[in-house]
């Protein structure tokens, strides 16, 4: 007489948990690829921006570039505003 077994066996579930850790790899892989050019597009972004803005000040100021003996605490602008 053969005995009904419900459920699955050892192989079956090993063989299930090596697709998923292979999925899973291949997905984290994608994913940390995307984030690295995101952050590589935005540096460039940013290096752009601050050319940009170095140019104008450049260009505003009578052509000079500030130097450290008139710096002044009120002239900090942070990329926030």
């Amino acid at each position: 007489m053969k005995q009904k077994t419900n459920g699955f066996t050892l192989v079956e579930v090993l063989v299930v948990i090596v697709i998923l850790a292979i999925l899973s790899m291949t997905i984290i892989e994608g994913i940390t690829k995307y984030m690295d050019t995101a952050k590589e597009e935005y540096n460039h972004q940013l290096k752009q921006q601050l050319l940009a803005s170095g140019k104008n000040f450049y260009s505003e100021n009578k052509k000079r570039i500030p130097s450290k003996t008139n710096y002044q605490k009120t002239d900090i602008v942070t990329l926030s505003e």
